[in-house]
């Protein structure tokens, strides 16, 4: 094969327009040290230049760029070239769910790839859209399998099903106490929601939203745990506010941020995207500008000013974004929303993912996809995920 052949497959495999016979080529070059060389010239390539202009995204530039820094040898010479052949046959190795990881042993990466044999009774199915809505009077809603229409009227507010996400309407005067309803998603479950002042949520799997059903006096104040996203409806009279758990809160007027406080999470995240906010915790203000992430944990706070935005949203999205995300972290993302339980029978494997999966995969694809990094799993009854 010619370099230009080569080059040629290389860049077919970062666009993503490789045929399957091209694809099984590429597989096979890359069990092939004949062509290190020419590998090692192309991902320095990669690793030197900007690569918006061609077409790769963020995360994919970081990804290469990660491998020249956080992860590069002190020796150059075999050992650099060795790093690049094995990272860049992980990539390979899991292309076929849009995974790649980045993973040493020994020097060499564990490729290997056997098929997760699962009963198909054990099995997790992705998660999907529905959630509970608990009333001020303590009913419940069951929202998952409710034909459009309204599902509650209280104070002359109604709440109304329509294609899978809930809003609020005002149908005249508020009437008595302001009334407070709980929007709240199970493992599993991620749902949509407009509230009484045309705000915007998304709540991912196990999380929760308590809200007025009419938004009165001098602010908008809403509490929320696991993760929410928010498209805040401008009101410069009156702040929206997010009251999260450690006594957190954030304040805007008009934007989009959001808000991670999963209490198996080290950390509370607070992600803006759009706008402006201030976040008050431990007596401390803190204002964020869009692309920057504010990070509350054992009662300090710190900021982010290159968290990579895009991943943080993957999961509204529908997407598992995995750049250089730790065995736990992945973990956990996975418990969520396969609803399952991680037992762990050793000490996970310092293994950092990258790339991105789409969240519609049954469980064992998943797993699967994941084959390649030296960590094995298999699923139990009771909807236990053990890795061994």
């Amino acid at each position: 094969m010619s370099g230009n052949d080569f080059e040629e497959l290389f860049q077919k495999y970062l666009a993503d327009r490789m045929t399957q016979d091209e694809f099984l080529r590429w597989k096979q070059l890359l069990q092939d040290e004949t062509y290190s060389q020419r590998l090692e010239a192309q991902l320095e390539t990669l690793v030197n230049t900007d690569q918006s202009a061609s077409g790769m995204d963020a995360q994919e530039e970081m990804m290469y760029r990660q491998i020249s820094t956080a992860f590069r040898p002190k020796q150059r010479t075999l050992q650099l070239r060795r790093f690049y052949w094995y990272a860049a046959a992980a990539v390979v190795l899991l292309a076929g769910v849009g995974l790649y990881v980045l993973y040493l042993k020994n020097g060499k990466l564990d490729a290997s790839t056997d098929p997760l044999v699962v009963d198909a009774s054990m099995d997790a199915v992705p998660g999907s859209s529905g959630a509970v809505l608990t009333l001020a009077n303590g009913k419940t809603i069951v929202l998952d399998s409710l034909q459009n229409g309204v599902v509650a009227l209280e104070n002359n507010n109604t709440a109304v099903l329509e294609n899978g996400s809930l809003r609020y309407e005002a149908q005249g005067p508020a009437s008595g106490e302001t009334a407070n309803n709980t929007i709240a998603t199970s493992r599993g479950k991620q749902f949509q929601l407009l509230l009484p002042d045309g705000t915007r949520a998304w709540l991912n799997a196990a999380s929760s939203l308590t809200y007025p059903t009419r938004f009165s006096g001098t602010e908008r104040l809403v509490q929320v745990t696991g993760e929410v996203f928010f498209e805040v409806a401008r009101d410069r009279n009156k702040p929206f506010r997010v009251q999260a758990p450690a006594n957190t809160f954030i304040e805007v007027t008009g934007t989009l941020f959001n808000v991670n406080a999963y209490t198996d999470e080290p950390a509370i995240t607070t992600t803006l995207t759009q706008g402006a906010v201030n976040l008050r915790a431990s007596g401390r203000l803190q204002p964020l500008r869009p692309g920057q992430q504010a990070r509350i944990e054992e009662g300090r706070i710190s900021v982010n000013d290159q968290v990579d935005t895009a991943q943080v949203l993957a999961w509204k999205n529908g997407v598992f974004d995995m750049n250089n995300a730790e065995l736990p972290t992945v973990m956990r993302q996975l418990a969520r929303w396969y609803d399952v339980d991680i037992v762990y029978e050793k000490q996970p494997s310092s293994i950092r993912f990258g790339g991105k999966m789409q969240r519609n995969l049954r469980l064992s694809q998943v797993l699967n996809g994941m084959a390649g990094m030296g960590v094995q799993f298999r699923i139990e009854a009771g909807r236990k995920l053990v890795v061994y």
